[in-house]
């Protein structure tokens, strides 16, 4: 039986879920504005676009501070990958100029600025001009988390450890340090209420399913840089509570930013959410006050392998929407092959073209 304390917390959630579309679920959380009423909305991909939320050059939804706008990575046939922004109040979303190629933004904590990675850099956007800047290299960034005064934690690359940097540029400076037995990266770092304190993950790629693989609490002074549970995603603060994913679960569980330390047992929900394996990632964002943007399970999202003709007809799809990269044609025009990521790892298939058949080579 879930307590009172429980269902009033989750009474007047706002939800947003991100399928074919996004899903967006208002919540209530203690002193959150929503009066106790659950809304829920679906939001769809940009017509002739599909989401890039998963693999390794993702980008989930992430919800401005304020509820308001929605940020994410879609691809299209004009402009390939990059940050799509969705105002709540409209029926549709734009690109954003100069974000090609991005993976994994994050709103600064003023919701004025978007960081991402793209090119080999960490970069910001400033969202009412659409003026893009490099703030320093990142080759291959696994999120990153801005504080209110203008310090950006990030992964810079897909194995090693966070590093932090001022969000006007600079050099960057660690943050933390892998434990050099069990962890080969960390990433998706999250500032606690403070801009003192934040979350990340940390992983072990030759160990996918290890005890290792856990959510820390740490700090920007290097005081604070300990372990709080095992799990197989991130895990993301709002409004008293630490959000996780379990079998597909959202679950939820009471906990004290400041002391870093759970106030109470974790609790499962209604809903069920995405989650990547390949990036330990699970694909929602909160807001304090209340607002979850989630992409449920079985979303379709992700690359597609086509073949079209020198006009550009298309003939016929290789595979499902995925986590594809990497594309070659054989010599004689009649094999394809691909990397597909599934874990941590990309595996090799290869398609015949003829016979419309494919294998995967490698585990």
């Amino acid at each position: 039986r879930r307590s009172a304390a429980f269902r009033l917390a989750w009474a007047g959630w706002a939800v947003a879920a991100v399928s074919a579309a996004a899903g967006v679920l208002a919540f209530m959380t203690p002193g959150s504005r929503h009066d106790g009423r659950v809304t829920r909305t679906i939001i769809p991909a940009p017509e002739g676009a599909l989401f890039l939320f998963a693999g390794d050059n993702a980008g989930p939804p992430v919800i401005s501070p304020d509820g308001t706008r929605l940020a994410f990575v879609a691809v299209d046939d004009r402009g390939g990958a990059s940050i799509w922004l969705r105002e709540l109040a409209r029926l549709s979303a734009e690109p954003i100029p100069g974000t090609e190629n991005a993976t994994y933004p994050f709103w600064s904590a003023d919701g004025r600025s978007l960081g991402f990675f793209a090119d080999l850099k960490l970069k910001r956007v400033d969202v009412a001009t659409r003026q893009v800047m490099a703030v320093c290299p990142a080759p291959g960034g696994r999120g990153g988390t801005w504080s209110p005064s203008g310090v950006i934690v990030f992964s810079p690359d897909f194995q090693g450890a966070l590093q932090q940097v001022p969000a006007m540029g600079g050099t960057p400076r660690a943050a933390t340090a892998l434990s050099k037995t069990a962890q080969t990266t960390h990433r998706w770092p999250q500032f606690l209420p403070g801009g003192e304190r934040f979350l990340y993950y940390a992983g072990n790629h030759q160990n996918v399913g290890s005890e290792e693989n856990s959510v820390w609490f740490a700090s920007l002074d290097g005081r604070e840089n300990r372990m709080l549970f095992s799990c197989a995603t991130d895990a993301q603060y709002a409004g008293g509570y630490l959000f996780y994913v379990q079998d597909s679960v959202l679950v939820a569980r009471p906990f004290d930013p400041r002391r870093g330390e759970f106030t109470g047992d974790a609790r499962p929900t209604a809903d069920r959410v995405q989650f990547d394996p390949s990036t330990w990632k699970a694909n929602l964002s909160l807001t304090g006050d209340g607002v979850l943007v989630y992409q449920p399970t079985g979303g379709r999202q992700g690359s597609e392998i086509q073949i079209r003709d020198r006009s550009g007809k298309l003939l016929r799809k290789v595979a499902e929407s995925g986590n594809h990269f990497s594309v070659r044609l054989s010599h004689d025009g009649k094999r394809i092959a691909y990397s597909s990521q599934l874990t941590p790892s990309g595996d090799i298939f290869v398609y015949d073209i003829e016979r419309s058949l494919g294998r995967r080579l490698t585990t």
